[in-house]
């Protein structure tokens, strides 16, 4: 599952068991309203990220990704195109200042969630990390309580909330943690493998 929960692909064939993407007449639409507010974004296909400017956030976010960035005009879409996400990027302070606005315009008919100080992200209307997951789950014959979920970030608040057991970080946003069945320890004490721990009895002592 990737794209958060915008296609569920099987890694040895490469072959999509779910897809739910952007079109390319969508995200100009989008980017518009960005170029607009001159907000800093990057635009992710399944094949390839670009943004419009350059700016060091695009740059940033796609090398810590290992995907190389194209400096190219959205308009250049066709309108069919198939996009995953448009990820706007700023300072938490100028990313707070337009925020709002972006909300308005575009939070009726597209899913927008601030998934980390710098990033705001924009998908498809009900795109989530649940949507994703649940795709892999019919494939598999898993039921939804069967599922346990680790996350920290507003993109994993559907999937905390609705999965069997939600298990929120204890460094998460206070959403997530409000949703979640069990909050266990930070990143930084371990808390992915205190969470294991605690719900899988695996007796590892160090992390009781």
């Amino acid at each position: 599952v990737g794209y958060n929960g915008a296609g569920a692909v099987k890694s040895a064939s490469g072959e999509f068991i779910y897809e739910n993407c952007l079109t390319g007449k969508e995200t100009k639409a989008i980017t518009k309203i960005c170029d607009d507010l001159g907000a800093n974004y990057t635009v992710h296909t399944f094949r390839r990220a670009f943004t419009p400017r350059d700016n060091v956030h695009s740059r940033r976010e796609t090398e810590l990704n290992g995907v190389e960035l194209f400096i190219e005009n959205p308009e250049g879409l066709s309108d069919e195109e198939v996009v995953t996400k448009v990820l706007v990027l700023d300072d938490p302070e100028i990313l707070d200042g337009y925020a709002p606005r972006l909300y308005e315009a575009l939070g009726e008919e597209f899913h927008v969630v601030q998934t980390m100080p710098i990033y705001l992200e924009i998908m498809r209307k009900h795109v989530n990390k649940y949507v994703g997951i649940m795709a892999v789950a019919k494939e598999l014959g898993i039921q939804r309580e069967e599922i346990l979920a680790i996350g920290d970030a507003m993109n994993d608040y559907e999937i905390i909330k609705e999965a069997g057991i939600g298990v929120a970080m204890g460094n998460a946003e206070d959403k997530v943690k409000e949703a979640a069945d069990f909050v266990t320890k930070d990143h930084e004490e371990h808390g992915v493998a205190y969470a294991l721990n605690h719900f899988l009895q695996l007796g590892m002592n160090d992390f009781k």
